[in-house]
């Protein structure tokens, strides 16, 4: 693991003990409210540093310097136009309007700079008796103490009824089972034909629909009597059952005019209904020639805006020399939404593109789900590492960590 970075599942919590349940129990055992409590205060802390770390990365964007200079403009303009005067002591102006928007948009330490500055630059312009420090320091104490309230108020607020049931009842990650035992989150569905929980990505064949926009995955039973189709449209599965073709071979549907086939044709399985091919397996996957098809699973502890951090599970599957190949993501979400863990699981196929801003050698995987909506771009740091980019192929610039680790290689 990088530095600073948590093992996956190990959350950068306070210290708690728990004793067993047939140990004597303690005279003050620390209750739930304050362990919650304790949390709340530890996070605010971490994302508060945090905050001012991104915002002092901010004095390296152009852009940064030419906005504060906008606002700077705005604020003096609005200082000599807008300021009513009440009382010889007692004015109210607007010009710290622009102040707010700064510390809103680049953060306490630019914002704190950008506040004693302007105090100082305004009394230049149009002195109001003797230069006093002290509200040069308050408009730069200012910019801190509204990220603080900022931070504090986006914290959700739970309503007693809440509190209540979350010392009654807590609800651990994994305990997102079905009917049949199946944990959702980890990436496991339920199969007729092979009687069990799996994973698709593991025990089953990837095919793209024609149109590019779906797949589907193909699993036999053991006796490969029986198919079962899985869609990611949400379409129900369906368990098809195999048929001797007349030529010869085989092929795998069900007695209906509208039913899907399934064939092997040139060692490449395709789905077919209607006598229309409506999805096809990748023939990289197919080539034994690129090699053994290997599995790599990738593990790391990303951070979150509004959360403690977000867990990412990443399992590559492709042949040994293809740069194509299919991926399992799966997001977990650390105390998202109400103290609880919320996991997402994508699946689709992965790129290989060459080049970024700076190193037209540099490899990079392009991960894109099924349904088109979401796009991924990791960089390939070494064999067992990669970094997370943005949309514009560059890192980003904070000391936070954005990389994933190799965890397992098959």
């Amino acid at each position: 693991m990088p530095d600073g970075e948590l093992p996956a599942g190990r959350r950068a919590l306070p210290a708690v003990h728990l004793s067993h349940p047939a140990a004597p129990e303690d005279k003050d055992p620390i209750s739930p409210a304050a362990v919650r409590i304790l949390q709340r205060r530890y996070f605010f802390m971490k994302k508060l540093l945090a905050l001012i770390s991104d915002s002092y990365h901010e004095f390296k964007h152009v852009s940064t310097i030419t906005t504060c200079a906008m606002f700077g403009a705005m604020s003096i303009v609005l200082n000599q136009l807008a300021t009513i005067r009440v009382t010889p002591n007692l004015k109210i102006g607007f010009g710290a309007l622009p102040n707010e928007l700064v510390d809103y948009l680049f953060g306490p330490v630019v914002g704190s700079l950008f506040g004693g500055g302007m105090d100082i630059i305004k009394f230049m312009l149009k002195p109001d008796g003797g230069f006093m420090p002290g509200f040069t320091f308050n408009a730069m104490l200012a910019a801190f103490i509204l990220c603080a309230g900022l931070l504090s108020a986006c914290g959700q607020k739970k309503t007693q009824q809440e509190l209540q049931e979350d010392q009654v009842t807590a609800e651990l990650v994994g305990n997102d089972k079905d009917e049949h035992g199946c944990i959702g989150s980890a990436g496991y569905t339920w199969s007729e034909v092979q009687q069990n929980c799996i994973r698709l990505f593991e025990s089953g064949i990837r095919l793209e629909a024609i149109d590019g926009k779906s797949s589907a995955y193909l699993v036999f039973s053991p006796d490969s009597l029986k198919a079962e189709l899985f869609f990611s449209t949400g379409e129900p599965s369906e368990v098809l059952d195999r048929r001797s073709l007349p030529a010869g071979g085989y092929a795998w549907n069900v007695e209906d005019d509208d039913t899907k086939n399934v064939r092997s044709i040139d060692g490449v399985w395709t789905i077919s209904q209607r006598g229309t091919e409506i999805y096809r397996q990748n023939k990289t996957e197919a080539d034994s020639s690129l090699g053994a098809v290997q599995t790599l699973t990738y593990e790391g502890l990303l951070p979150c805006a509004d959360c403690p951090g977000i867990r990412y599970d990443l399992t590559i599957r492709s042949r040994e020399h293809s740069g194509d190949g299919t991926f399992t993501l799966s997001q977990t979400y650390l105390e998202a939404e109400d103290g609880k863990d919320v996991t997402f699981v994508t699946n689709g196929k992965r790129l290989t593109l060459k080049g970024i801003p700076g190193d037209d050698n540099a490899t990079v995987w392009q991960l894109v789900s099924d349904n088109g909506d979401e796009v991924m771009n990791f960089l390939c740091e070494n064999d067992s590492t990669l970094t997370l980019l943005g949309d514009d192929f560059t890192k980003a610039e904070s000391e936070l960590n954005y990389s994933l680790k190799l965890a397992k290689k098959q």
